[in-house]
């Protein structure tokens, strides 16, 4: 970008798709709803977990000597099988529908089972619909962060930009001539241009972590963006659970900056 003013904390930014800070978050791509098992006493806690398509179960061992083994009636039907073990943790994502009982192999006898009940995935429903895009400008240029994301170092405009989130964490933006404005502070050469070679998409909640209200900001890779600055953005985000408020960005590719934000001049 022009005109840098901090070498290292750009390439702390770079570098690192997590900023650990009570103020914001960054997490990179999607991942399944995980839901938690603990092993211990003789038991599966809970015993029964109802999850989705496309979720993810994870057992973790709190007492020694206990599977997580498929079957019913003590038999295993080779579905999934931790093995024996007395520490860490074992993971399955379901992809079909139905219920699956398991079992721990010395213990079945006793009664130690477990279900796991998967239901089909919702459809995804439209949180977020927005036509209009608002250009790094005035004030927010390089300074008054918007949800710990400062604007780019100079100025620009949108020509028009639409864009959807949904609650599963798909994310389209379609932007069209992003570009430097024809501000005076703008070096001439740069006027009408675009000199970012992908544009990457960036959604901002608030959220609950910790007994405290957060920003978790999550971004997608980046998608190939012209010198005109024109950009077609389609990925799946892994959303914080609850998502309130949310904020789109299209930010920079090479570094955490906003060039654009859901609102109107």
């Amino acid at each position: 970008m022009f005109s840098k003013q901090s070498t290292v904390l750009q390439t702390l930014l770079r570098g690192f798709a997590a900023i650990a800070c009570p103020c914001a978050f960054f997490t990179m791509g999607a991942d399944a709803a995980t839901f938690n098992v603990t092993v211990k006493n003789f038991e599966f806690e809970p015993k029964t977990v109802n999850i989705r398509a496309g979720d993810t179960v994870r057992w973790t061992w709190a007492d020694e000597g206990h599977s997580v083994t498929s079957g019913t009636s003590c038999t295993s039907d080779g579905r999934f099988n931790s093995g024996i073990k007395s520490t860490g943790t074992f993971t399955r994502t379901f992809t079909q529908t139905g219920q699956f009982t398991y079992f721990c192999i010395p213990h079945c006898s006793s009664g130690m089972t477990g279900t796991v009940k998967v239901a089909a995935a919702l459809p995804p429903k439209l949180m977020l619909k927005f036509d209009t895009m608002f250009g790094v400008a005035g004030l927010f240029v390089n300074r008054n962060p918007i949800r710990g994301i400062k604007g780019d170092e100079l100025p620009r405009r949108v020509g028009s930009a639409k864009g959807q989130l949904f609650d599963n964490g798909r994310l389209v933006i379609n932007v069209r001539g992003l570009v430097f404005s024809n501000s005076p502070v703008v070096p001439a050469s740069l006027r009408g241009k675009n000199n970012e070679a992908r544009f990457r998409g960036l959604v901002s909640c608030s959220t609950e972590s910790g007994g405290r209200v957060v920003t978790r900001n999550v971004i997608t890779r980046g998608f190939p963006a012209s010198t005109s600055g024109n950009s077609d953005i389609s990925a799946t985000v892994s959303l914080p659970r609850p998502c309130v408020a949310p904020i789109v960005m299209v930010i920079a590719g090479s570094e955490n900056k906003w060039l654009a934000v859901t609102g109107r001049e």
